[in-house]
């Protein structure tokens, strides 16, 4: 169940200010004990120190509701940070976000080494959370607080804590790889001698951005080294979780490698034997299934699927009997896998099945709590669900019917969802939206296509009127990903019409020819186009037959998944539209915005359409819009302003004349009248664009409406020609104004006229602009 407004649980402390208790005289809840609150914390530290996250988080708790947040964190310090990393071990980051910064807020920490540790911890919880802007922040006063200590534990403790922000960093800046190496070799200097089990900490973190650099030979000569500094420590809960991570990245490297190392093989085997002894010393449940999962790994990877199958039960019994569904379903997804290898169909089905339903309940959270790859989705997550449906439709193939397909569909509805929830960070994402019944019939004339990559071939499940249909394109996605790729890059970067040509006749060929007599002989009109991986990043209608373009052909329709779009028919009675535009340019950290000088034109043109209230400029701001919505009604929101659509939605936004307006505010804004009798109808961005080569930003423009709420979106996958813009924008809103005319046809027809003009017949100029979500 989605629930917006999580109740936080520090309302377990009473937060009492200065003023309440009479300068600095402490208050005590009623029959409070001292002592009965220091044993509940070393009795929470017992279980902390052991794993038991949920139990410890409980007893910090109770003794945290014994007194004030600014007493609690003055007298057990080490208590307040304990109990944070419990909520984000155990994915509530939310809740360990607000108790440090309250803690921080209400507490006066005289030593700079205290302060220190509570801005590193907050950096850590924030980055795993994945605002890494706010995590830079928090470490930056960390930083200082930490020189001014001179204490080289806090100060290395600090440096790991940045390491790990530049390793998060690397996906985007590969030199911020390097940042992180110096960082962690930083922070083992300052340790010394002092605390060789932080130091190992830090040197895993060391091996898994080497793993990340593709430093391989340099793991092999580490690994072995740090193995050897485990054999000197106390066997505990973090050496023995040290050393999962240890194989764990060792097992990644093997798989990575274009020449695997068979000694990465036995160093991986030594550190998961070595952590499984610790956890049955320790009696640790989830260690013990680590330890046999990932081993199984090992087996896999050398194909000796009878003994890998072996140690996988032995995972999946003590995940279950822990009761740890976070690593329940690798284990389930694991023993999947096998069965495939073995070719035993049936079984591999119900493992990929049961993996996907551990995973559905918890996906909200698990996904959160990677600090160093944003792509921990797409390795750990996306890849269950595609086995599934790929498993589905091949037994569809050898004959089980259209029953198999649906149950495909239907795995990547849900796939489509969690990948909205994991890129918006928000569970609540489409929750509150009427949704489209997916087990009903397509409408007449419509047409839903899924497009789905798989490593060997191309699936395309075509669910129309008449019933539901798959076909397999004997295309791999490594090279549908590269066509699909250059295709963007050549429109949206203006490269060779004749490559263009050809890039557009080779797509079309793989994801429009097998279906089109089908299209055809069910008088199919408009195409609803729920794209997966590099797909995303292209306009389908560009695509070209030899003779005309898609576009020319049918409506086409962008929607992140059908369960998410609300198809219901929309009444096109105005209540007025919200008009704003930004015609001035900026520059603005990485970005270099230019001017939109046809933005005033613009918005007088649709003011003149549809009526209603023009923001521009100066009067463009974010308080005026919310000023707006807090007072008026609207169905139509037209922006005719830069928008970025980046890999997260930190790096998503739109420009005002006072700063951003984020996905959330939007969100938050439009929400404002949702207890109206109309809802906003349709949001128009006429100057978006997605980050370059990204499939994440172009699933988060495809999920834009349901984010917003709003039934229908228009927006572009990069910055188009700004009187180019003016023109399709105008006409699609004269189109639209016309009786029976639907969104999609009055997209279709707007871009038909710009095709038609020979200043701006090419693809560049109209193809990047998408109808996404209610085509009606």
């Amino acid at each position: 169940m989605c629930k917006r407004n999580i109740i936080v649980s520090l309302m377990i402390f009473t937060i009492v200010s200065v003023s309440d208790i009479g300068g600095n005289t402490a208050v005590w809840a009623k029959n409070n004990d001292e002592q009965t609150i220091r044993t509940l914390v070393q009795n929470a530290e017992i279980f902390f120190s052991n794993g038991n996250f949920e139990q410890a988080a409980i007893l910090f708790e109770q003794a945290g509701e014994m007194i004030s947040v600014r007493k609690f964190a003055e007298s057990f310090p080490d208590a307040v940070i304990h109990l944070a990393q419990s909520y984000q071990a155990r994915g509530l980051h939310k809740n360990g976000i607000a108790l440090l910064q309250n803690a921080l807020k209400h507490t006066e920490l005289k030593e700079h080494s205290r302060k220190a540790l509570f801005h590193s911890s907050l950096a850590d919880v924030l980055l795993s959370y994945g605002d890494k802007k706010e995590a830079v922040s928090s470490l930056q006063e960390g930083v200082k607080e930490a020189e001014l200590s001179k204490n080289s534990l806090i100060q290395a403790k600090i440096l790991n804590d940045l390491g790990n922000v530049f390793a998060a960093f690397g996906a985007e800046k590969t030199e911020n790889y390097d940042r992180a190496v110096s960082a962690y070799k930083k922070a083992i200097s300052y340790i010394g001698e002092k605390d060789n089990a932080f130091a190992f900490s830090v040197m895993v973190n060391l091996i898994r951005v080497r793993y990340f650099r593709k430093d391989f030979q340099q793991i092999s000569d580490d690994a072995q080294n740090l193995l050897k500094t485990a054999d000197a420590l106390p066997d505990t809960h973090h050496k023995a979780m040290n050393l999962i991570s240890l194989g764990e990245i060792l097992i990644q490297t093997q798989k990575a490698s274009v020449h695997p190392d068979p000694a990465l093989t036995r160093l991986a085997y030594t550190a998961l034997t070595r952590a499984g002894q610790i956890g049955k010393t320790l009696n640790e449940i989830r260690i013990i299934s680590n330890s046999y999962g990932y081993t199984g790994q090992l087996y896999e990877k050398e194909e000796q699927y009878a003994d890998a199958k072996v140690l996988t039960r032995s995972a999946i019994f003590f995940a279950e009997q822990g009761k740890y569904p976070e690593i329940l379903y690798l284990w389930q997804w694991q023993m999947g896998r096998l069965y495939e290898a073995e070719q035993d169909m049936e079984n591999a089905l119900a493992w990929y099945g049961r993996a996907v339903e551990t995973l559905n309940p918890v996906r909200n959270w698990l996904y959160r709590g990677y600090r160093l790859r944003e792509d921990e989705f797409g390795e750990k997550i996306k890849p269950v669900y595609l086995d599934l449906a790929r498993l589905y439709l091949r037994q569809a193939e050898k004959g089980s019917g259209s029953e198999r397909i649906k149950k495909a569909r239907d795995t990547m509805e849900l796939l489509k969802t969690a990948e909205l929830e994991n890129f918006y960070q928000d569970e609540c994402v489409g929750a509150v939206r009427k949704k489209m019944d997916i087990t009903e019939q397509v409408g007449s004339g419509t047409a839903v296509i899924y497009p789905i990559p798989f490593s060997d071939r191309l699936a395309v499940i075509a669910d129309m009127p008449a019933g539901i249909q798959n076909f397999f394109i004997p295309v791999s996605s490594e090279t549908l990903g590269k066509t699909a790729m250059n295709f963007r890059n050549l429109l949206q970067n203006w490269g060779d019409d004749k490559q263009i040509e050809k890039d557009a006749e080779t797509l079309y060929k793989w994801l429009i020819s097998p279906i089109e007599k089908e299209l055809q002989a069910q008088n199919i009109h408009t195409l609803m186009i729920a794209a997966d991986g590099a797909l995303r990043l292209i306009p389908f209608s560009a695509l070209y037959d030899g003779k005309q373009f898609l576009l020319q052909k049918y409506a086409v329709v962008t929607i992140p998944s059908r369960s998410l779009t609300d198809t219901s028919q929309t009444e096109r009675t105005q209540t007025g539209a919200l008009i704003s535009g930004l015609s001035q340019g900026r520059m603005e950290e990485e970005w270099n915005f230019s001017a939109l000088p046809g933005v005033t034109k613009e918005v007088k043109d649709v003011e003149s359409i549809v009526g209603g209230k023009k923001l521009i400029d100066n009067d463009y701001t974010v308080n005026n819009l919310f000023r707006e919505f807090e007072t008026k009604e609207y169905s139509t929101i037209h922006f005719a302003t830069h928008g970025v659509f980046g890999n997260s939605p930190q790096n998503t936004f739109l420009l005002s004349y006072d700063g951003r307006l984020t996905m959330n505010q939007l969100e938050e804004m439009i929400q404002l009248g949702r207890f109206r009798k109309k809802n906003v109808d349709l949001l128009t961005l006429s100057a978006c664009q997605t980050a370059q080569g990204d499939e994440r930003a172009a699933f988060g423009l495809a999920g834009i409406a349901v984010k917003a709420g709003v039934s229908s979106a228009i927006a572009t996958l990069w910055a188009v020609d700004d009187s180019a813009s003016k023109r399709i924008v105008t006409e699609f809103y004269r189109q639209l104004s016309a009786s029976g005319v639907t969104k999609a046809e009055s997209l279709r027809q707007a871009q038909i006229g710009l095709l038609r003009h020979q200043q701006f017949w090419h693809p560049s100029f109209w193809s990047p602009f998408l109808l996404i979500g209610n085509w009606n």
